[in-house]
């Protein structure tokens, strides 16, 4: 929640391009919106993850029309998209086990990893 929010007349105004991760770009806003779904700031990578056929049309609402579609069977299809790597995680962890990233292997490395831990406290309120 946010709190105590005021303006801050003294303080200039930062331009996009040269904010951290705008690679001295102006700001393209469908791309960065595409990339940057649930708002979160962090490194854009090229994606690869398996959806459920019947999320294609969550994944163009979340991602956009730039993502690219293949290895389509009757079960799932494979989606690849440029995205922000922390709001790929979290479209991940929403949707799984309909949703598994395929690439980069570090946020498959860290998607396993969070299933470890969640399945081990599970298993420990069972007793």
């Amino acid at each position: 929640m946010m709190a105590d929010v005021r303006v801050l007349d003294d303080e200039p105004v930062k331009p996009f391009e040269s904010l951290e991760g705008a690679g001295r770009m102006g700001l393209d806003l469908a791309k960065y919106m595409a990339e940057h779904v649930y708002m979160y700031s962090s490194v854009n990578a090229r994606c690869r993850f398996r959806v459920a056929r019947a999320m294609i049309s969550d994944v163009i609402d979340m991602f956009g029309s730039n993502v690219v579609f293949s290895d389509e069977t009757d079960e799932h299809v494979t989606v690849s998209a440029r995205v922000n790597e922390r709001a790929m995680w979290q479209f991940a962890k929403n949707f799984a086990p309909d949703v598994l990233i395929l690439e980069p292997k570090r946020l498959v490395d860290q998607a396993c990893a969070e299933a470890e831990r969640t399945l081990a406290a599970y298993k420990e309120l069972e007793g």
